[in-house]
């Protein structure tokens, strides 16, 4: 019995003892930090700290329970045995508690980010998917919906929780921008509610964030009352088709739906660069890679030139933020491909200017010649108040023809309206015909119109 006692007494054994009860000893001191710091990771630590200490527990599990039944009572051996199986039972109690401390601090940033009562699943379920949450620091969290913002029955809120309960739902890079910058863009999945879009950002030195809830599927071109001539833009065989629009007005959601009219119909390679994706797009008929930049890839230019080397035929850049990217869209509409992007613009014009004054001077007239070459086709739309609720869109459309072309080489861009005029039998519209037609179904009230018409006159005499 002695030499059993001398046996329990290995380092070995001994190891088996105290290992777990210091690994879960430890895995309750991380547990407490990811509590006070609101941090899910150390929470991560401490469950494999956790499961560690239990297996190893376990493994120790069976000399404790030979030891019991073997070696005489009121020996040393028996009493070092009782301490052995206490141990163990010390296991499954402390693992049991470790998990109940976790579960205030899910370790899952997307579930860690609606831990506030003003994000709860409710506030989701029952709105429609174009909502935008909206938190600022001193003010209590409000909704839009439909243009209309409206403040929830809830306390105001701190910077601090704001940006607590926030920033975990980013991913590494952003969170890593926010700290930075004071700005970052994201996205986050939870699987009760859906997918949504998050904007973190500081104002007046305080944490303010914008969160949109995501569609859970792509929509079809149909559903969006955009007038029909826009699906032409997908029968395009190449050129740069460049998609303007106030920031809201639905440009991610139409760029969504004509890449899913063309995922429908036809069989092609479409590779797609957005911060953050927005839409996932399935396999149907298209091979589709969706890239988000800060995951995928650092950056638009970088992403963009790597996508020329993957043989798409399709190419859809989320937004166009800086002449590189710019210049790069550009060549590649040139050299055959098609390529579709978005800006933030009103009018043809604008959309077609900003691109070569984002520009030095000494370029710009450069790119205006490449840009008079590979354009396409050029869209703007607005979302206007729905008679009855909700909101439509009102869209202008020039179909890029050698007159067109010729103004943009000239820098004349103020005749790109009348150009749209004249190219009507290739599909091109202007702003007002939009609007008239959506006046005269009774879709928007004729005041909201007139307001949204770039050029009234022409609006009053097309309605008559």
């Amino acid at each position: 019995m002695e030499s059993r006692a001398k046996l329990f007494g290995h380092p070995i054994h001994q190891m088996l003892i105290v290992f777990p009860l210091g690994l879960l000893g430890m895995a309750v001191v991380f547990d407490l930090i990811a509590l006070g710091l609101r941090q899910g990771y150390w929470s991560e630590i401490a469950f494999w700290m956790i499961a560690a200490g239990v297996v190893t527990g376990l493994m120790a599990a069976p000399f404790g329970l030979i030891d019991w039944f073997a070696i005489p009572a009121g020996t040393r051996a028996k009493r070092i045995g009782t301490l052995h199986g206490l141990g163990n039972v010390g296991v499954l109690l402390m693992f049991g508690s470790s998990w109940l401390l976790r579960s205030d601090v899910p370790s899952d940033p997307s579930r860690f980010a609606l831990t506030l009562s003003f994000a709860k699943s409710e506030y989701f379920t029952s709105a429609p998917a174009a909502l935008d949450l909206l938190l600022v620091a001193g003010a209590p969290p409000s909704i839009r919906v439909d243009g209309v913002v409206t403040p929830l029955n809830e306390a105001p809120l701190g910077s601090e929780e704001i940006e607590d309960a926030i920033a975990p739902a980013l991913p590494p890079h952003a969170r890593k921008q926010y700290l930075d910058v004071g700005i970052a863009d994201g996205s986050f999945r939870t699987p009760d509610i859906g997918r949504f879009r998050i904007n973190l950002h500081r104002e007046r030195g305080r944490s303010a964030a914008a969160i949109r809830r995501l569609p859970s599927t792509v929509p079809r071109f149909a559903s969006l009352n955009l007038p029909p001539n826009i699906e032409a833009l997908t029968r395009l065989p190449r050129g740069l088709v460049l998609v303007g629009g106030p920031t809201g007005s639905g440009k991610t959601t139409t760029l969504a739906a004509l890449v899913n009219e063309i995922n429908h119909r036809d069989a092609r390679h479409i590779v797609t660069i957005e911060d953050p994706i927005e839409y996932e797009h399935p396999h149907r008929r298209c091979l589709i890679e969706q890239v988000e930049i800060g995951i995928d890839a650092p950056d638009f230019p970088t992403a963009l030139r790597a996508a020329l080397r993957q043989a798409p035929d399709i190419i859809v850049v989320g937004e166009m933020r800086d002449p590189e990217t710019m210049q790069i869209a550009v060549a590649a509409g040139e050299t055959g491909h098609l390529v579709f992007s978005s800006l933030h613009t009103t009018d043809v014009s604008t959309t077609v200017g900003r691109i070569a004054d984002s520009f030095p001077p000494e370029r710009q007239n450069t790119i205006r010649q490449d840009l008079a070459m590979a354009l396409a086709a050029v869209m703007t739309q607005t979302l206007i108040p729905k008679n009855g609720g909700g909101m439509i869109p009102a869209a202008e459309l020039l179909m890029v023809s050698y007159g067109a072309r010729t103004h943009i080489r000239k820098n004349a861009l103020q005749h790109l309206h009348q150009e749209i005029t004249i190219t009507r039998k290739q599909g091109s519209f202007t702003l007002e015909e939009s609007l008239t037609e959506l006046v005269r179904r009774d879709l928007i009230d004729r005041k909201e119109a007139l307001a949204r018409a770039g050029h009234p006159e022409e609006f009053e005499r097309l309605l008559g």
